[in-house]
């Protein structure tokens, strides 16, 4: 693909629109560890897993929207939409109220864009494992299926993406350097892509929050093992991975049982249950930045340091210690997530969306940020998967600036009403037991990550190829980036180019 260059002055301007977001944002600081974090997008690499707030509902909250005047005469507007058979809250259109307050929010906030506009919302609700293709074989048919479409950031590496959706820099009614849009997307996305825009991220579906990651940890067997409560350890930043793999040593027991083989009638019990995104998020926390920035302002692979080689190495020992870690991703009881569940682990590495299956849990849980790589670490980090959802405006729309006012507001509604309602009522409130794991959640927040080369589909094999080898116990860091680093820089300069 190719785009108009004028990348390094893009770059500049993002940055500075990031700051001014920055400002607005976080008028009230959430400490990452012992440091404050900002929202811009240069991490302390230099670029890679960007971060982003969910604050930005604080500034939205007490902000006059300014409508633009638009009568749609009562067409209908139809929106791609991604569901998942995972858990998460996909919701974004709701035709009527249900009596739950966060699908009557974003009822009222549909009904408020209906009214402004004469507009008719609809949603397509199709699977995530096929939006990209249901969007760009549409356009490429011709076809004025979608007025406006979400799709998981892995569209920026299918065949033609870019070509099928419309430059959004050119619609003045699409504020997209205001907190409702996520700038740590949008500053990735111009590295790329220069000053133009293709795809850019918003709070319309509660998905890309639900998909931070994060561990759940058991607080009573923590206490019952004389094991110190972790929260302090979290705020005064010695939550690290040495810490961590203490705790799971401690945890992990017979029980009765032959062998750590799981059996689900059986009585082991393990010190992290986890699948092998779990294993990435592990190393993602401990600071390895996979892509970051290099001397002539590009991106470029940056995990060839010992850094990255040593966390390898640790969690390829834990993940092959029996007991200590169990691996398990099938249906049913044989999932981390349950595993957590029944109380017979300590941790689980899953997605935020794993509060929602334990309400009934017996025993008291908490949460708490993937740990850092030792105490020097400035900062901790929330690894977000390829579920992160991106909008775009297909080029077959006959009418792209209707489309951009829609969803401008609809993005704007979702930061003010849908994210306050979901995190005050439905994590806060519900899921979550206890005022420390409510403070964590916040330091999850403010401390997740994008990363630019998953989404743009550079470091798809490596990474893949390196989950694979962790969660079975292999240490093969060294090799595995060795064999991939020419494809991966030749994958940059073709995106680049």
């Amino acid at each position: 693909m190719s785009f108009g260059r004028g990348c390094e002055i893009g770059m500049k301007k993002n940055r500075i629109i990031s700051l001014i977001c920055a400002a607005l944002v976080l008028s009230v600081q959430v400490s990452c560890g012992d440091k404050p974090v900002k929202n811009d997008a240069v991490t302390d690499t230099g670029l890679n897993e960007t971060e982003t707030t969910a604050a930005a509902s604080e500034t939205t909250a007490g902000f006059k929207y300014a409508y633009p005047e638009l009568d749609c005469g009562g067409e209908t507007f139809t929106i791609l939409n991604n569901t998942t058979n995972w858990g998460f809250t996909t919701d974004i259109i709701v035709e009527s109220p249900t009596g739950d307050i966060l699908k009557d929010t974003i009822y009222a906030c549909n009904m408020e864009v209906e009214e402004n506009f004469n507009v008719d919302l609809k949603s397509d609700e199709q699977l995530i494992t096929d939006a990209n293709k249901l969007f760009i074989n549409s356009v490429l048919a011709g076809d004025d299926v979608y007025q406006l479409t979400l799709t998981p950031c892995t569209v920026m590496a299918q065949e033609n993406a870019f070509e099928c959706a419309a430059e959004l820099t050119q619609f003045e009614t699409l504020a997209l350097d205001m907190p409702w849009w996520d700038q740590s997307v949008t500053d990735a996305e111009h590295l790329v892509t220069g000053d133009e825009l293709y795809f850019a991220a918003n709070n319309i579906s509660m998905l890309t929050f639900e998909d931070s990651m994060c561990l759940f940890m058991n607080e009573d067997m923590i206490e019952n093992l004389g094991l110190e409560p972790l929260y302090d350890k979290v705020r005064d930043g010695s939550w690290t991975y040495d810490v961590f793999a203490e705790y799971c040593k401690a945890a992990h027991s017979l029980n009765g049982d032959e062998n750590y083989a799981f059996n689900e009638s059986g009585s082991a019990v393990y010190g992290l249950s986890t699948w092998k995104t779990g294993a990435r998020a592990l190393v993602i926390g401990m600071g390895n930045r996979v892509i970051v920035m290099s001397e002539d302002g590009t991106p470029k692979l940056g995990l060839e340091n010992d850094r990255y080689y040593t966390s390898v190495e640790r969690l390829a020992l834990l993940h092959s210690t029996p007991g200590e870690c169990l691996v398990i991703n099938e249906g049913g009881a044989r999932h981390y997530e349950d595993v957590f569940r029944v109380c017979r682990a300590m941790f689980t590495c899953a997605q935020l969306k794993a509060s929602t299956k334990y309400r009934d849990m017996e025993d008291s849980y908490g949460i708490v940020p993937t740990p850092k790589f030792d105490a020097s670490q400035e900062r901790y980090y929330a690894h977000r998967t390829t579920n992160v959802q991106l909008t775009a405006i297909p080029v077959t729309n006959p009418k792209p600036e209707r489309a951009a006012v829609i969803a401008d507001a609809m993005a704007f509604l979702a930061n003010r009403d849908t994210l306050r309602v979901y995190w005050d009522v439905n994590m806060e409130h519900k899921q979550l037991r206890n005022e420390d794991s409510i403070e964590m959640l916040e330091i999850i927040s403010e401390c997740r990550t994008y990363e630019i080369g998953r989404a743009f589909g550079w470091t798809t094999a490596l990474l893949d190829g390196m989950d694979t080898a962790v969660v079975a116990g292999r240490n093969e860091a060294a090799s595995m980036v060795a064999s991939h680093r020419d494809a991966i820089a030749a994958m940059i300069d073709a995106s680049l180019a």
